[in-house]
């Protein structure tokens, strides 16, 4: 369009003088009505272009899933516009603190007191609270929680603590002790389980604190030599001492053995192997002592280290260390070597009193050089030698000090000693027949033979010099356990009643007695056993009425658990006794006979000393009562 047309334009547009109503009725538009055609019918070219394809309307599924959308939306948007505005009741485990207030170290075996504090730093309550307390290993509370007894391991514990309101603080007492190794930690776990107010759901927040433990609740010594000899004899005295406020329960000591070392005995028997021993409860400030003898071998100038635990067990039966104690020995290899054979053994040997032995020592220079004026001794450290029984070949008794020697005087091939060159010595002596009282008070009868062999060297730079093995051997005496079966009638801790002798149709009643005595060492697990005959009837009357004697009316068993019976049970104090009652009718299949009235009873028990069990058989009783002073002897036969 070019500028004339434009001007015509306008002047058509606005006329001066003309108002806008009369512009507008000035041109009229007409108007046109057409009916548009589909363009398939007859439509030309460049109309079928100008036509637009109808756009497609939106699948269903479509539409849900974006109505689907827009309401989650919705709901998200309304969510977070309501606690937004109403965030005071949000509950986060993060604003709820845990926390152990109380020493954060203590001795073992202390008492401790702690206070857990839960604070609530939520808006919101928390409902229904519980607090969880799992204990550390060695936690022992000074009051068993409810539900447990007495003693019980505790492992855990639930307390109820209810609603702790927003801002308050929930607070729990604990009392206890604990046990344990020096310098370790115990690991509290404390967990709260809680449901959010108007909530079902039930939380919780977990928080760990630790105490250090500052001492061991029991402490170790070990007294052992600094140095030894190659295959002698060592003894070492483990001593425990309780540090603990309380007792130490089922208290248990194991010993880790170097390699070379020999487990001979100790004055404890082990529970387990050679080297766990049960030490039973540990009162505090009290103290076991527990000595083990046993030899070691090795290379010389070896360092062999001894580990000693002492705790309870764990559930895999191994030591919890509440006390530990490591100790060196330093092994040499001795210039003079020593044997010895007692009775042909070179094991432990346990006698009885009365008993002969013989005993060997054998000797030998284990180095490259000659050795001069040996002497051999062995001192006799005992009260229960017969020293009239000691004989010795080339050598001779001191009396004095009950002293055996040999040097080159007695026995010339002491005088000079090639390199490994053996010999050996011998002597003969027999063990009292009766045990001294003094000696049974004492207890635990032991003969110790203390040996010692000494000779000379030459050395370069110090002239002769003396080289010493030295070596301790200890022979125990058994203790002599007996029983004696009496029958009586007319003494007896019961009256009795029927004829003598026994008739025919007519009953008779009678008294047997059993009877301990023990000499020189404890019994423990003391038993007597014996059947009644079918023609003997059990009355079920016992004296004392504390002794434990029970009867099996099926198998006619008598059974009497007499228990731990003391050195000097019917030597120095009275003998342990036992009685009952039975009663006989006679058959006539039985005249002229003496029927038994208990079979033959055996002895049974354990000699806490040299660890032997022990068993004896006791003749069986009949009606002859030999051992009744009243009884005639023609009683005993039964009559018409």
């Amino acid at each position: 369009m070019n500028s004339d047309e434009i001007e015509r334009l306008r002047k058509r547009l606005f006329k001066k003088g003309e108002t806008f109503k009369e512009r507008e009725l000035r041109s009229p538009l007409s108007s046109r009505l057409s009916e548009a055609k589909p363009y398939w019918e007859g439509s030309s070219p460049e109309e079928e272009r100008l036509i637009l394809p109808e756009k497609p309307s939106m699948p269903f599924f479509k539409k849900l899933i974006l109505i689907a959308l827009v309401v989650i939306g919705l709901i998200v948007l309304g969510v977070t516009i309501y606690f937004l505005i109403r965030g005071l009741s949000v509950v986060s485990g993060s604003n709820i603190e845990i926390t152990l207030g109380g020493p954060s170290s203590i001795k073992g075996g202390e008492l401790g007191n702690w206070q857990v504090s839960v604070t609530n730093k939520n808006k919101s309550d928390l409902e229904l609270a519980d607090l969880i307390i799992e204990y550390p290993e060695g936690a022992k509370p000074s009051i068993a929680p409810s539900g447990f007894l007495s003693g019980t391991k505790i492992v855990s514990e639930r307390r109820s603590l209810g609603k702790i309101k927003a801002g308050e603080t929930a607070i729990q007492a604990i009392s206890l002790y604990l046990f344990g190794e020096k310098d370790t930690n115990k690991v509290f776990k404390f967990t709260i389980e809680y449901r959010p107010q108007g909530s079902n759901a039930i939380l919780a927040k977990t928080a760990e604190q630790s105490v250090r433990l500052l001492q061991s609740p029991v402490e170790v010594s070990v007294k052992m030599p600094k140095e030894t000899n190659t295959g002698e004899e060592i003894t070492m005295e483990i001593e425990i001492i309780s540090n603990a406020n309380a007792v130490i329960k089922d208290v248990n000591l194991k010993i880790e053995y170097p390699a070379g070392f020999q487990y001979h005995e100790s004055d404890l028997k082990p529970v387990s192997g050679d080297n766990v021993w049960r030490l039973g409860d540990i009162e505090p400030n009290k103290k076991r002592i527990l000595k083990i003898k046993g030899i070691l071998e090795g290379q010389d100038l070896m360092e062999l280290v001894f580990r000693v635990s002492v705790g309870p067990l764990d559930a895999k039966g191994e030591v919890i260390a509440y006390g530990f104690n490591v100790q060196s020995i330093v092994l040499k290899k001795p210039f003079l070597k020593i044997g010895v054979k007692i009775n042909n053994r070179t094991e432990e040997v346990a006698v009885s009193p009365g008993a002969e032995l013989s005993v060997d020592i054998d000797w030998q220079n284990t180095v490259p050089e000659k050795v001069y004026n040996a002497v051999i001794e062995i001192k006799l450290n005992s009260s229960v030698v017969d020293a009239s029984s000691i004989t010795l070949s080339q050598g001779f008794y001191r009396s004095f000090d009950q002293t055996l020697v040999w040097n080159k005087s007695s026995s010339p091939d002491l005088a000079e000693i090639e390199p490994l060159q053996e010999g050996d010595v011998s002597f003969r002596f027999a063990i009292l027949d009766s045990i001294p009282n003094d000696v049974i008070r004492k207890g635990n009868a032991t003969v110790s033979l203390d040996i010692q062999m000494k000779a000379e060297r030459d050395s370069a730079d110090q002239g002769r010099i003396q080289v010493t093995n030295h070596l301790i051997k200890d022979i125990k005496i058994a203790t002599i356990f007996q029983l004696s079966q009496r029958g009586l009638y007319y003494s007896g801790a019961f009256k009795n009643s029927g004829p003598l002798p026994p008739k025919v149709g007519k009953e008779t009643t009678y008294t047997i007695v059993w009877s301990l005595t023990n000499s020189s060492n404890a019994v423990s697990d003391a038993t007597v056993s014996a059947f009644l005959p079918s023609y003997i009837r059990w009355l079920g009357v016992i004296k004392p009425e504390t002794a434990e004697i029970s009867y099996n009316s099926t198998t006619g068993e008598i059974f009497w658990k007499a228990g731990n019976i003391p050195a000097g049970t019917g030597i120095i104090d009275s003998a342990r006794e036992a009685a009952f009652q039975i009663s006989f009718l006679p058959d006539s299949s039985q005249v002229d006979s003496k029927p038994v009235l208990v079979s033959e009873a055996i002895l049974g028990g354990k000699d806490n000393f040299t660890g032997a069990f022990l068993r004896k058989v006791k003749a069986a009783i009949t009606t002859y009562l030999d051992t009744d002073p009243q009884f005639k002897y023609n009683e005993g036969t039964v009559v018409k």
